[in-house]
């Protein structure tokens, strides 16, 4: 569940020692940006000018916000007024160009406090300024995870969202839908999908059998809240099917990440969540090409829930270390780096 219920704010800048090791220290210089808790953050150049602007939702003392930064260049935000964002939590949030015409568009989901969900997709017109796009097919949403791919190898970006719905008796149950855009940014729901309902979810696209289309996994808790995790396998023009049986443990409320960590040419899996019996994973597989997966045993990392983990090459030195964040039991947090020293080796 990415970004979906904790987000932890830290605005980072990364220096490189001689033996390559990872230092990180507070950029205390920059425009102060606004708490946010059961929320979500975006990256992406809003305006074409070469730097990374900010979006940021959830929760600050009691208030609902989707705030929209645009950066100077420098790293230094400053706050777009006048947006027509409505302040949500428990959401989900990018941008992407679903119309090809150049620029990033928004799409975020979440709810406000009387329990409204939503699936808002603003169109940009290349400068910055957005404005809603009011005939979406898009199942309001919360608690949940979505991504933009191309899963038909079209050329346009579809859309898979998962998350938390309410039903016709208004009580909350699991989605998982697929969008295909038509390349001008409408989309078309497509039924008959072997996706399982999930919610407190999370979704990963990966070409495990590396033949060059975009496979996906997909974990949460089903209707029976257990929780379960699904491999689905793409035939190249978006039709996808259940895979039987896959090593990769049952999750929910949690996050997946997607590198090839040993670099022998195809795509590794790490998982953290919360599995069965309530108890918390971390836990990376490796991927022998074909799309097994093998557990790799005696890793470092922290079992976490409601966090999330991104692989990055912190240190340049050609492999994907693992940044790790979440609650690891209590009122205990963590958000460490560990360095991947080759051969899946972490520190």
């Amino acid at each position: 569940m990415r970004k979906a219920i904790l987000l932890i704010i830290s605005i980072l800048s990364v220096e490189f020692c001689m033996a390559q090791s990872i230092n990180l220290e507070e950029n205390i210089q920059v425009t102060p940006l606004t708490d946010a808790r059961n929320g979500s953050l975006t990256l992406g150049d809003i305006d074409n000018d070469g730097d990374p602007d900010l979006l940021i939702l959830g929760q600050d003392a009691g208030t609902l916000n989707t705030i929209l930064y645009e950066n100077d260049g420098n790293g230094n935000f400053t706050e777009i007024t006048g947006t027509s964002f409505i302040g949500l939590q428990f959401g989900n949030s990018d941008f992407a160009d679903v119309d090809n015409d150049g620029d990033l568009d928004l799409l975020y989901t979440g709810s406000n406090f009387s329990t409204e969900y939503f699936a808002l997709l603003y169109l940009n017109d290349g400068n910055g300024n957005f404005t809603l796009e009011s005939n979406t097919p898009f199942q309001g949403s919360s608690e949940g995870e979505f991504v933009f791919e191309d899963i038909e190898n079209d050329g346009d970006l579809d859309l898979l969202m998962t998350g938390t719905k309410l039903d016709n008796l208004n009580d909350p149950e699991g989605i998982v839908a697929l969008y295909v855009n038509d390349g001008s940014g409408t989309f078309t729901e497509v039924g008959g999908t072997p996706f399982e309902q999930v919610s407190s979810s999370s979704i990963a696209f990966i070409d495990i059998d590396n033949d060059g289309d975009n496979d996906v996994i997909i974990s949460g808790e089903d209707d029976n809240e257990v929780a379960i995790t699904n491999l689905y396998t793409n035939d190249g023009i978006g039709n996808f099917s259940l895979v039987a049986n896959t090593s990769i443990a049952d999750f929910a409320a949690g996050d997946i990440a997607v590198a090839d960590t040993d670099n022998d040419g195809d795509q590794d899996v790490h998982i953290s969540g919360q599995a069965a019996g309530g108890i918390n994973v971390s836990q990376l597989y490796l991927n022998d090409g074909t799309g097994e997966f093998t557990l790799v045993s005696g890793t470092p990392f922290p079992a976490t829930i409601v966090g999330t983990s991104d692989f990055a090459d912190f240190d340049a030195d050609g492999d994907f270390d693992l940044l790790v964040t979440g609650a690891t039991g209590g009122a205990e947090f963590t958000s460490n780096i560990y360095e991947n020293q080759g051969s899946n080796i972490f520190v």
